[in-house]
């Protein structure tokens, strides 16, 4: 998916915006916004001090989901058979935006038994 949100046109001293060759090569620049991902697990509550730089609110969801992936795939990998994530995204004021609730779950399946 192309991130349309956030792009702009670099603008220079007497840039000609009206369909000339000047506009035609003007190259856009996709405004980058910062977002915190704080994570609570069973483990506790982990908060992000550092942020991301992300376009928009879509692509931190993204960094988000790839981030708790990670985070349950260490888990899982560590014994855990049950992964319970709770990711909150916030802006740059630190206004919290939205919730990711992740979950995974790994069964063993007795080869031997009947259906």
């Amino acid at each position: 998916m192309v991130l349309l949100a956030g792009l702009r046109r670099q603008r220079t001293e007497g840039a000609n915006l009206d369909g000339s060759a000047e506009a035609r090569n003007a190259v856009p620049h996709a405004a980058m916004a910062r977002f915190y991902i704080h994570v609570l697990n069973g483990e506790g509550f982990l908060a992000d001090e550092e942020g991301v730089d992300v376009p928009d609110l879509d692509a931190a969801r993204c960094s988000a989901i790839y981030s708790g992936a990670d985070i349950i795939a260490d888990e899982l990998k560590q014994g855990q058979s049950v992964v319970n994530l709770t990711l909150y995204i916030e802006d740059a004021g630190h206004i919290r935006l939205m919730e990711l609730a992740i979950s995974a779950a790994v069964g063993l399946v007795d080869a031997n038994a009947s259906s």
